[in-house]
């Protein structure tokens, strides 16, 4: 996986290919930003995309009288919501319409939206924790050694996304810096044919299963939520 120096360093020389005007690293990082959210979108939306993302979990203890509960601000959608019973967790039942309900198992509603991502539990637990499984979105690098896979390039990696991931987001990003035409919202000039062409491997090859390894050894990330304010 490229740092992102070196990916503002290849973005730079093609766009210095293809158009006379200088872009500065802010405007390169823009692009590069924009392009890693387009792309984590079309992917969790992706019948076998969603393959190339990780699944992160976010454990939130319940208040009574509380039905609504925010959901991690690095979440695409919402995959599953389970409840503590003792030392087990047991997965909720996902409702399409929300309904009130006062008795039995709670089912919960999510609003999995760009504007409104959080979760809705009918009939109301008055106490205990829930955990959300989630598609998660990763940070974009703060470091120039950072990676989308380790934003700050120190340490363990945080995601696991494929090395194409990187070439995706240079394609696409030099796309909309280059201002190429837009088309069901995706850029269709000769860059956006490259992201195109590129995407559409790296998901057929999440549909046959042969994206990347996952490290081993590795439990799934903890994070803490809360009540909707």
């Amino acid at each position: 996986m490229r740092t992102l120096a070196e990916m503002r360093d290849r973005c730079k020389r093609w766009l210095d290919d293809i158009i006379s005007d200088s872009y500065d690293a802010s405007t390169i990082d823009f692009g590069l930003e924009e392009a890693m959210n387009t792309i984590c979108n079309l992917l969790v939306n992706d019948k076998f995309g969603h393959n190339c993302l990780k699944m992160v979990s976010s454990t939130v203890t319940l208040s009574s009288g509380v039905d609504e509960y925010q959901v991690p601000a690095n979440c695409l959608r919402v995959a599953q919501v389970e409840i503590q019973s003792g030392s087990d967790w047991t997965p909720l039942k996902h409702i399409v319409e929300i309904r009130a309900r006062t008795d039995g198992t709670p089912q919960y509603w999510v609003a999995n939206t760009e504007k409104a991502r959080h979760v809705r539990l009918y009939p109301t637990p008055t106490s205990g924790n829930i955990r959300y499984r989630y598609y998660g979105k990763p940070t974009f690098p703060t470091a120039e050694g950072g990676t989308f896979n380790n934003a700050d390039g120190t340490g363990d990696d945080d995601f696991y996304f494929p090395d194409d991931f990187d070439t995706l987001a240079e394609f696409l990003c030099v796309a909309y810096v280059s201002h190429e035409e837009i088309q069901n919202n995706l850029p269709t000039g000769a860059f956006g044919s490259l992201f195109s062409t590129k995407y559409n491997e790296l998901v057929g090859g999440a549909g046959a299963g042969v994206v990347w390894k996952r490290p081993t050894g590795r439990g799934i990330g903890e994070q803490q939520g809360g009540p909707q304010q």
